[in-house]
């Protein structure tokens, strides 16, 4: 399981989505993001299903999104 920022220095987060997308299909992926509405997280979603958390978050947060991929993997 990956949790990744949508802002990612030397590149964006769309892109991460897609280069584990292609190098991983199964794996699960939970984008954060304070920028839930921007262009970035369109081009994210346009490319698959994954994961969000919206900053902030906390810890019960990081438990409910792996709850959540462990209950669909079952």
């Amino acid at each position: 399981m990956i949790f990744h920022d949508l802002r990612v220095p030397g590149t964006d987060g769309a892109e991460l989505f897609r280069q584990i997308k292609t190098l991983k299909p199964k794996l699960p992926v939970t984008i954060i993001t304070g920028y839930p509405d921007s262009d970035m997280m369109a081009q994210a979603l346009a490319q698959g299903p994954f994961g969000v958390m919206n900053k902030p978050f906390g810890e019960s947060d990081i438990v409910a999104a792996a709850n959540v991929f462990l209950r669909a993997t079952r």
